[in-house]
């Protein structure tokens, strides 16, 4: 079933543009499947996810981060589990 996230973001001028990763995991935070978008200035951004009917523990969550890689990332984010029927 998809899911779709919306995600709003500011990066600094002087940053330019940006690498946005957004991944999607089960429920023992495996990744699923990750999106690497662009983003610069401000405003929002929308990702599209289908979740597997089999999903692990019927949970899924989500993370973010901007950057080129995780090690060197600006910023990141994390959901908690979300129950998926």
């Amino acid at each position: 079933q998809p899911v779709k996230l919306t995600l709003a973001y500011k990066i600094p001028k002087r940053l330019g543009e940006q690498l946005l990763h957004v991944t999607l995991k089960d429920g023992s935070g495996k990744r699923i499947e990750r999106k690497v978008l662009k983003a610069s200035g401000a405003g929002e951004i929308e990702v599209q996810f289908d979740v597997p009917k089999d999903l692990q523990g019927n949970q899924a969550s989500f993370a973010a981060f901007i950057g080129a890689e995780f090690a060197k990332n600006l910023q990141h984010l994390s959901s908690k589990p979300i129950g998926i029927k």
